[in-house]
């Protein structure tokens, strides 16, 4: 199991990709012997076309049991970090819209290998960073996947929304709210 939050998530995903560079071929073993299950990316402070050209063609995400992103488009310290690097889009801080057709469409039909979840819910502090770690919605979820290895979905126990963009919602009073909001649906 791993978490990395910010800028450490560019780190992170170099050492997964280093692994599955040195496992090429051999993903089941890979992941027999390597057992990084869960991997959990909050607030993502590494540039979109960067993680698109780096991470997607050697297939970084089948090494892992699941990969979750948690995004949001209002995380100030991000919005800095994109003023810092001449506009470039900070994977925790895309939309749909910032994705090319042909990932938003895999976005949707989950053939992206990870489980990217946008998060609706009410931040604290000035730069809305921390916010997967100060909100109990967040941390309920983030709880789910380290303990019990959960998929999203109503159906497997962690009851997120999902959108019509493909993107899975998380709201104030989660896991409780989801449920309710599901069915009203």
């Amino acid at each position: 199991m791993s978490n990395a939050h910010s800028r450490g998530t560019g780190i992170t995903l170099t050492v997964l990709r280093d692994l599955r560079l040195i496992y090429k071929n051999a993903v089941p073993e890979a992941r027999e012997r390597l057992k990084l299950g869960q991997v959990i990316l909050a607030a993502p402070d590494i540039d979109l076309q960067v993680a698109n050209e780096l991470f997607h063609p050697d297939k970084v995400f089948e090494i892992v049991d699941r990969m979750t992103v948690y995004l949001t488009p209002d995380d100030k310290a991000l919005g800095l970090a994109v003023w810092l690097y001449s506009g470039k889009t900070r994977v925790g801080s895309t939309t749909v819209e910032d994705l090319a057709p042909a990932e938003a469409a895999a976005l949707k039909e989950d053939r992206l290998g990870l489980d990217a979840i946008e998060v609706k819910v009410k931040k604290k502090g000035s730069h809305r960073h921390t916010y997967w770690i100060e909100n109990p919605a967040v941390l309920s979820d983030v709880i789910l996947i380290l303990r019990d290895g959960l998929a999203p979905g109503r159906q497997h126990g962690r009851p997120l929304i999902r959108a019509d963009s493909g993107l899975w919602e998380i709201h104030d009073g989660y896991p409780h709210a989801g449920v309710h909001a599901a069915e009203t649906k």
